[in-house]
């Protein structure tokens, strides 16, 4: 596939491309990026609900955030962990996004295609107290 392929949206410069991940670095050349920013599914969509301003809201994102089993996540996570690692330049660097529902999977994919993990970043939480 190419590029041109993919059903896309925007403007040059600022475009969002309707594909599976890996397919879509599938047409980037092997060590062409200095940086891979991801924000993959964090697997928490399971038709529950929330509260929302005071009022029942469903939580489910869709199939695309639906778990697929532990072995089946940490294999979505690997397949496109490998396409980043390709693509990016021997000095390039990796961020990802995740909470703990999957953030462990893509810690231990990671460390085991080598990654130097150099930090890891989580908000500081303060509890509001009251006055």
């Amino acid at each position: 596939m190419e590029l041109r392929d993919f059903q896309a949206f925007g403007e040059p410069g600022a475009m969002v491309y309707l594909a599976d991940c890996v397919d879509l670095i599938k047409t980037m050349p092997a060590g062409s990026v200095d940086v891979v920013f991801a924000d993959p599914p964090y697997r928490l969509s399971r038709g529950g609900v929330t509260l929302k301003n005071g009022r029942l809201a469903p939580v489910d994102k869709g199939a695309w955030d639906r778990s697929m089993g532990l072995a089946g996540d940490h294999r979505f996570n690997v397949r496109w962990l490998e396409e980043a690692r390709r693509i990016l330049k021997p000095d390039g660097t990796i961020w990802v996004t995740g909470t703990h529902h999957i953030i462990f999977s893509l810690g231990f994919a990671l460390q085991a295609m080598k990654f130097k993990l150099i930090n890891v970043i989580r908000p500081e939480y303060k509890p509001l107290l009251p006055l």
